[in-house]
């Protein structure tokens, strides 16, 4: 029986993925709840205010990270992190790469930098942000 419906699962993109970043952390899809299409739809696309800076930030052809970003094999909630102030509440984190339009400085004028931008998964309109998060274990 598991001969018959492995192929049909696997052709179907529900068997469980996983993608080791360059940064050494696992994002999984299928793990605990079911939640095997976890953080698979960009959401960050469009202008965002940023809470730090009170700036607003394009964010453009956005790609989601399959799965909730994990550290340690632990699934990182934003009140782990240093970016709890800039996301929402939740139970965890989603990862996306984006186009990012970042503002004027003493050698360049505005340009598109591609960046990796977190937001809270389960929400349908979530705060974005990027930059370098540490996550407090």
């Amino acid at each position: 029986m598991l001969s018959i419906l492995l192929p049909l699962l696997l052709a179907q993109g529900l068997a469980v993925r996983q993608l080791k970043s360059g940064d050494g952390l696992e994002h999984k899809d299928g793990e605990e709840g079911g939640c095997w299409n976890c953080c698979n739809t960009p959401k960050c696309s469009g202008s965002k205010f940023l809470d730090f800076g009170g700036v607003n930030v394009i964010f453009d052809e956005c790609t989601a990270l399959p799965g909730k970003w994990k550290y340690n094999e632990q699934v990182v909630k934003p009140e782990k992190t240093s970016a709890k102030f800039s996301l929402d509440a939740g139970s965890y984190i989603c990862q996306e790469i984006c186009k990012v339009l970042v503002g004027k400085d003493e050698e360049h004028g505005r340009r598109w930098e591609t960046k990796t931008v977190y937001r809270t998964g389960g929400i349908e309109q979530p705060k974005c942000t990027y930059g370098y998060i540490f996550v407090h274990v």
